[in-house]
């Protein structure tokens, strides 16, 4: 969305008693279309993976260690440690819907594949 930053300005600042939440991937900042209007109205919030430790706190450490393949190949995104079965199906998905929407967006690359050759070569 073009100018989502002043349209949100504008929004908080002329309707004092609502609060907005925008959620979302790190896109807006990637694109640079916010050009930080919200400066002292705002509240930034990072979602993490989770961390081994929390995972461990509710499995064991020895669970936590039999799964640290699976854990460093798909990652350790809620939705994929909460389905593992689906995990390689919501990996594609979060990489299609982010990755590679954010950063072929940001630069403007118009081969994705040699990205995904990239990507695949980082991991292994």
């Amino acid at each position: 969305m073009k100018n989502i930053g002043l349209t949100l300005k504008l929004l908080v600042d002329t309707f004092k008693t609502i609060q907005v939440i925008a959620t979302g991937s790190s896109a807006l900042e990637l694109a640079d279309e916010i050009n930080e209007p919200l400066t002292g109205r705002k509240r930034e919030f990072q979602l993490y993976p989770f961390a081994t430790a929390e995972l461990a706190a509710d499995t064991s450490v020895l669970q936590e260690g039999r799964l640290l393949e699976q854990r460093m190949i798909y990652g350790f995104y809620p939705e994929i440690v909460n389905s593992p079965s689906d995990a390689q199906t919501n990996l594609l998905e979060l990489a299609n819907n982010y990755l590679y929407k954010d950063i072929l967006a940001l630069q403007d690359i118009r081969k994705p594949a040699l990205l995904e050759r990239l990507l695949i070569a980082l991991a292994l």
